[in-house]
């Protein structure tokens, strides 16, 4: 069964969605990562399918999402073992509070964002027009997959992609596209360094960029920009937070630049 990630409510620009991507890739990418990060990933061996992958102690682990037709219902629900959910958000928040493997889950990876080096003009009297996607230099985009027929081949210089702000998506040539990094010198100028424990005083967000928080370490001295979901609330009442409960790790801020609005503008006008 072929199902699309608008049957999924998957809009493709959420933090944990990473397109399509073989296992091998998944590999490299949560090997270099901590204890519970973890990405969700459209199947490249069986189209159609999707699979949660998530770094273990030792390896990373990976794990088939069935999904299927709710009866009398619109929409599908999935299923991971003999637990079944009916959204991948709340696949995703169950498996934060219950252990897979060795961990539960605790932050997406770091996932990869492409900017267009050029415009890409679209003819409207093209025929394949209406599959286009017309980027301007500068739009920030994630990758979906490359461009595949009806028989099952695949074109890799022809990419579906998403964009970052506005959720338009469609094919573009890959080799208009370039990999945005940020170099550790740019990091430093933003991202707050914590530690489990650490007492955080935090100034809540605006609507433009609400998973990017900015605040004070009291334990440093420091400020500086983090991912909201490090962190919790000491109580029902205060304002101050610590970081969750997950593998010592410093937070940086392209963990999730991919959903953070501005911030991640400030870092692609200096490359």
């Amino acid at each position: 069964m072929n199902i699309s990630l608008q049957q999924l409510g998957i809009q493709g620009t959420e933090d944990w969605f990473f397109g399509s991507m073989s296992r091998d890739r998944a590999n490299e990418i949560l090997l270099k990562e901590s204890v519970g990060v973890f990405l969700i990933r459209a199947s490249l061996s069986q189209p159609g399918g999707f699979a949660l992958s998530v770094r273990d102690k030792d390896k990373a682990n990976h794990y088939k999402i069935v999904a299927s037709k709710r009866v009398a219902h619109d929409g599908y629900k999935l299923k991971i073992g003999i637990n079944e959910f009916y959204s991948m958000t709340q696949l995703i928040d169950f498996y934060k509070n219950t252990k897979l493997a060795d961990s539960v889950l605790t932050v997406p990876a770091a996932k990869p964002m492409y900017r267009a080096k050029f415009d890409f003009k679209v003819d409207p009297s093209d025929p394949d027009a209406k599959e286009s996607l017309p980027l301007r230099r500068g739009d920030c985009v994630y990758f979906l997959r490359t461009l595949r027929y009806a028989d099952g081949t695949e074109e890799p210089d022809w990419w579906h992609v998403v964009k970052r702000r506005g959720g338009e998506s469609g094919l573009v040539p890959a080799i208009y596209l370039s990999l945005v990094t940020v170099s550790e010198s740019d990091e430093s100028k933003f991202q707050l360094r914590l530690e489990i424990g650490d007492i955080v005083e935090v100034q809540q967000p605006d609507e433009q960029q609400p998973e990017i928080w900015f605040g004070f370490n009291q334990r440093s001295k420091r400020q500086g920009y983090f991912p909201f979901n490090y962190v919790c609330p000491l109580s029902a009442s205060s304002k101050r937070l610590t970081s969750h409960s997950f593998s010592s790790m410093s937070t940086m801020v392209t963990q999730t630049a991919n959903s953070s609005g501005d911030l991640i503008d400030k870092f692609v006008s200096q490359h």
